[in-house]
């Protein structure tokens, strides 16, 4: 009976049970912190109604974490979760015990996501590259910026649609020490966002980094203090660069030559007055086999001096090429691998040429060349004549079997000249008539290549003529017109002469009369149109050779024309007729 009793009793506890559910109870009692960036970690602290029983935490509708309930009679949680990428603003967060699929028991807080960034590198040099990351941004948010210091390194970004964006940006030139990086965007200030510091450290380059010995080199700093002085830059324990300061960001330029020194890697290192060399870190200079010349450009047979470095110790037979073809040989490196030598530059077309070098031990394939450059240039021999002088003239340093065209001032004076195959030519030609002075031979090829010379046209005067005839004081004529012959003395230059002859009746030759220009003889006899009347007159002459080059003139000589006037001696020729007549008539008179 009671075994009957003790069964009801447990049936009748079962039914209550299946009649009268239990709603689980769950709290979500604190976030800490309940704001912060994408990343922070958050701890959720509440209770729930079971003890040791299963609970999920959810971020707005995306699940983040799960956790077990502590024992009873708490059943206390406890649970910590990285916020996820999010946009800016209120989120919830949600912790859900689930005892029973169609019956939840739930509760949720409020959590702010405030905008931030981060950088992939803190510290580094200018020039670095620097990713940085934005989250909690707005949704979609554009025209987001990033500013280093108060300078512009990224622009119009736009963040996804979880408010999330990345770029990259150049650390600009800046001086040591720490800089501001910050971000805003359309929809977010700088304000909001929590600065980041980006630390500036200094450093050196070379350009280039490797070469032989006297290579110029130039070094760039930079990160070093604003303004900062007294800088110096070794090469292994040498100081070649001394006194440089920086400029306001920190940087300066310097070049200096490769001293002597064997082949390998050799340390360039910096410092300054604020700056300690272990602060920069060391930069290497690689010397190889290299050949180096003392000038980059020039002409046909110019000597040059060609100098080698990085070559073995002691190393012999080394030879100087130009363009495969060795023009320099027997040479013997020193102790540190290092020679120099001199050598004229073979005839060769213009445009860059190789200069090379190889040893005993040292392959031409090893040694970094040179390039040296053939200007077009031509000599005339004399540089200094008269009008038809032969004048010979060479070229070299043109083009390779091209038709060169020759030229005095602006007018051809050769053809048929071409260049033989390594671009030199020889021809001659006349000096054309010109004035005296300087005057310019060009020659010229298809292929562009010009080059000039001076020829200078002798500019010494002929002598002055000597008058011969009329003589001064004379007269010439008797009466009416007289066409004068007048006569001088021969000139001769090597530009062959021509002479001027001007007749005046003034002293001064204030007011010409006549004026005969490029008379070839030394005399000259007035036409009958060119007859002069009676009077004085005034005769000079002078000599111009055909460089127009001209003599003095000679003195004024004064001649006369006739004894009287033709009105005059028609007079006088009347009155004796008419006297004639009278003496006539009277004697008729008197004889009857």
């Amino acid at each position: 009976m009671r075994i009957k009793a003790l069964s009801l009793l447990i049936l009748l506890a079962l039914c209550l049970s299946m009649a009268a559910p239990v709603y689980a109870v769950t709290s979500l009692t604190t976030l800490s912190p309940s704001t912060g960036a994408v990343g922070t970690t958050v701890t959720v602290t509440g209770s729930i109604s079971n003890p040791l029983s299963s609970y999920y935490i959810y971020w707005d509708d995306q699940y983040v974490t799960k956790g077990t309930s502590e024992a009873a009679p708490l059943n206390a949680v406890n649970k910590t979760f990285p916020v996820p990428p999010s946009a800016k603003g209120i989120h919830t967060v949600i912790l859900v015990e689930v005892p029973d699929p169609n019956d939840p028991s739930k509760d949720s807080e409020i959590f702010t996501v405030t905008p931030a960034i981060s950088l992939s590198l803190l510290e580094g040099t200018v020039g670095s590259t620097v990713t940085v990351s934005g989250t909690g941004f707005a949704t979609s948010e554009d025209e987001i910026e990033v500013l280093y210091d108060s300078a512009k390194v990224i622009t119009n970004k736009s963040a996804n649609t979880k408010g999330s964006w990345e770029a990259t940006f150049v650390v600009p030139t800046s001086k040591r020490g720490a800089h501001t990086v910050d971000a805003s965007g359309e929809n977010t200030t700088s304000t909001e966002v929590t600065d980041l510091n980006f630390t500036v450290t200094p450093k050196i380059s070379l350009e280039p980094t490797a070469g032989g010995t006297g290579t110029s080199v130039k070094v760039s700093g930079s990160g070093f203090a604003a303004g900062e002085t007294n800088i110096y830059v070794t090469y292994d324990t040498t100081q070649v660069i001394t006194n440089k300061s920086a400029n306001t960001e920190g940087s300066w330029e310097a070049t200096f030559v490769v001293p002597t020194s064997k082949r390998g890697s050799h340390v360039v290192d910096a410092y300054g007055a604020t700056t300690l060399a272990d602060d920069v870190p060391n930069v290497t200079f690689t010397i190889s086999p290299a050949v180096t010349i003392d000038s980059s450009s020039g002409y046909v047979e110019d000597v040059i001096n060609a100098s080698g470095s990085g070559f073995a110790q002691n190393e012999t037979s080394i030879q100087v090429t130009f363009d495969g073809a060795a023009v320099k040989t027997g040479i013997t490196a020193d102790a540190n691998g290092s020679w120099t030598s001199s050598l004229a530059i073979p005839k060769s077309v213009g445009g860059s040429h190789i200069i090379d070098a190889s040893g005993q031990t040292t392959p031409a394939t090893e040694v970094t060349d040179a390039a040296f450059t053939v200007s077009p240039k031509i000599e005339i021999n004399p540089a200094i004549g008269a009008i038809d002088e032969n004048i010979a003239m060479s070229g070299n340093g043109f083009g390779s079997s091209q038709v060169i065209t020759i030229k005095y001032n602006d007018e051809q004076v050769a053809t048929g000249v071409a260049t033989d195959t390594k671009g030199s030519f020889t021809t001659s030609f006349r000096a054309p008539e010109s004035s005296g002075g300087s005057h310019t031979v060009t020659a010229s090829d298809a292929a562009d290549n010009s080059a000039s010379a001076a020829f200078t046209m002798e500019s010494t005067p002929p002598a002055i003529p000597a008058p011969l005839s009329p003589e001064p004081g004379s007269r010439i004529g008797f009466i009416g017109k007289t066409a004068v012959a007048f006569d001088w003395s021969d000139v001769t230059d090597p530009s062959g002469v021509s002479y001027i002859l001007e007749i005046s009746q003034e002293a001064a030759f204030s007011t010409i009369l006549l004026r005969k220009e490029g008379l070839t003889q030394s005399q000259y006899a007035l036409t009958d149109a060119e007859a002069l009347d009676s009077g004085d007159y005034y005769w000079r002459v002078k000599a111009v050779d055909g460089a127009q080059n001209a003599s003095d003139w000679t003195a004024a000589q004064v001649f006369h024309i006739g004894t009287m006037s033709l009105w005059l001696f028609v007079t006088i020729a009347v009155l004796a007729v008419a006297l004639i007549v009278v003496i006539v008539w009277r004697i008729k008179q008197v004889w009857g």
